[in-house]
């Protein structure tokens, strides 16, 4: 009895060990296809506002290339935002709050998350002359100079290995 529950137990630890990294893979992929803005209500108009930012959004990360930001041919797709959405939440900025109409306005500001249809987003690219940029994607580094107002100017950085020696080190 206790032998089949170990070789249960391993079977399934392995079968998870397998499918974890695809399933964690299609995670991080989805995560491209989907962006969030603040709109100022639920209706349709403030909807549309609020894609718009959204589609943008969503080419520029499925395909890694931010001169697509502010492109005249991007700027003609986004008023078409919504036919490229598979589903949108809305959550209320004031969530807790009770209503306020003082300001003239029953609308109260909104995060809209939407997600794109992975399809239909990778065509727009294909018709800007891009393509998805495909996972693995290379892990971001950041440094940060500091210039302090007394002392010596300084790199702010954690403790990350070789690596981060390396990139580091003063050039020889």
């Amino acid at each position: 009895m206790l032998g089949g529950l170990k070789l249960g137990f391993a079977a399934a630890a392995l079968a998870a060990a397998l499918v974890f990294p695809a399933v964690a893979a299609e995670m991080n992929r989805a995560g491209l296809y989907r962006a969030q803005s603040v709109t100022n209500g639920t209706g349709e108009v403030n909807r549309a506002r609020g894609l718009a930012p959204c589609l943008e959004e969503v080419l520029v990360k499925v395909s890694g290339d931010p001169r697509l930001i502010g492109d005249p041919r991007v700027a003609e797709m986004t008023p078409h935002a919504a036919d490229y959405v598979t589903g949108f939440v809305y959550r209320d900025l004031l969530n807790g709050r009770p209503p306020n109409h003082e300001q003239g306005t029953y609308d109260r500001p909104q995060y809209l998350t939407a997600d794109f249809d992975r399809d239909k987003i990778d065509a727009l690219l294909a018709s800007l002359g891009r393509k998805p940029w495909l996972l693995p994607r290379p892990d971001v580094v950041a440094f940060f100079e500091i210039e302090p107002m007394r002392g010596d100017r300084f790199t702010l950085a954690r403790a990350g290995g070789d690596r981060l020696t390396a990139a580091t080190a003063p050039a020889r």
